[in-house]
């Protein structure tokens, strides 16, 4: 969220920075999550039966894998239903379907290979501003698009909490897994209430840029109307991880239940979110042998596991290059920010 509010401000006044500082700060933070990724998985070659892990990924039964990667594609499918719906609620000019469908592929597609699992949104704002969308509604459409994802995904973990509470035999790793759960809670709350801060609200600049997101949050989040659709796709959307990873069990034929997937696999894919890997390798991985035992599987094993999940997702991103390759070249919408953010 916070990377998010950070390209938000950089937007809205791209005459503060010079495009020498910007490209400089960029290149810093892509070098520093690539180092942690290295560092996770250089830690994680040591937990690693190499030799288990090569003689067993061209074992697996390909119809399962297949139908993981399928699985994979129709969550982004979803995803893109969802941000249609938010688009709609925050502006009357939304795009259609097919649009919305290709540019979260294009977006999932540069997520592979960009920070955390969230890089490629940065592509998807850029290219939903040239179809007539204006920026603001693109950046907070955007955001508000994975705040659903990741509401869903909490509620979900909150209410295994006491499952994990049985199931980690490490106590560090579920007080750090609570507070995580704490911290999306209240940067939920701050998301919609920000512009209330006495404080803040006297500021023009934060009035200007966090003040309009908080209004459009309200839009959104506090609406029956506007909530209800996105909010049950976004339930849809957190089942297809635990999906993914279930179908990839069976084409070992390793003990791992649907239900178990259900509940141990959000914090997993939570923890991968975070924006301090190249879309969430190593830190997905170390997190899968956490939780390896309880899904009744070896910690080589759930690292086999968790690397076809990453191939998965990366096939099933495919399209997004070809939607990438073929896409029409459209001006922007003649609006800035700035401009837009006078609107009520």
């Amino acid at each position: 969220m916070l990377m998010f509010l950070n390209w938000r401000i950089w937007m809205s006044n791209p005459l503060k920075q010079s495009p020498n500082n910007s490209h400089h700060k960029r290149t810093i933070f892509f070098l520093l999550r690539l180092t942690i990724t290295f560092a996770i998985i250089f830690y994680l070659i040591k937990k690693i039966d190499f030799h288990y892990l090569a003689s067993q990924m061209l074992h697996a039964n390909i119809v399962y894998i297949l139908l993981a990667i399928i699985v994979a594609m129709i969550s982004y499918a979803i995803v893109a239903f969802r941000w249609r719906l938010v688009i709609k609620a925050l502006n009357d000019n939304t795009l259609t379907k097919k649009q919305c469908f290709k540019l979260i592929m294009i977006g999932m597609f540069f997520n592979q290979f960009m920070l955390a699992s969230v890089g490629g949104d940065a592509v998807r704002i850029w290219l939903t501003t040239r179809n007539n969308i204006s920026t603001r509604t693109a950046i907070n459409s955007t955001l508000f698009d994975r705040v659903f994802g990741l509401l869903a995904l909490t509620i979900l973990i909150i209410s295994c909490l006491p499952i994990y509470l049985h199931a980690l035999t490490n106590k560090l790793t579920f007080i750090s897994l609570s507070i995580l759960v704490s911290a999306v809670i209240v940067a939920m709350l701050l998301l919609l209430f920000l512009d209330r801060f006495p404080l803040l609200s006297r500021i023009s600049f934060f009035q200007k840029i966090l003040g309009t997101l908080s209004k459009d949050a309200r839009t959104v989040f506090l609406s029956v109307k506007n909530a209800r659709k996105p909010a049950a796709y976004a339930v849809f959307s957190i089942m297809m991880p635990p999906l993914i990873i279930y179908l990839i069990g069976q084409a070992y034929q390793f003990p791992i239940t649907l239900i178990h997937c259900l509940a141990i696999i959000p914090p997993v894919i939570l923890l991968s979110m975070l924006p301090i890997s190249i879309a969430g390798w190593g830190v997905r991985e170390g997190s899968m042998m956490v939780v390896a035992s309880y899904l009744g599987i070896t910690s080589s094993q759930a690292i086999l596991v968790s690397v076809w999940f990453g191939i998965s997702l990366l096939i099933a991103s495919l399209p997004g290059a070809i939607f990438w390759l073929i896409r029409k070249e459209t001006k922007p919408m003649k609006i800035d920010y700035e401009a837009d953010a006078t609107s009520p």
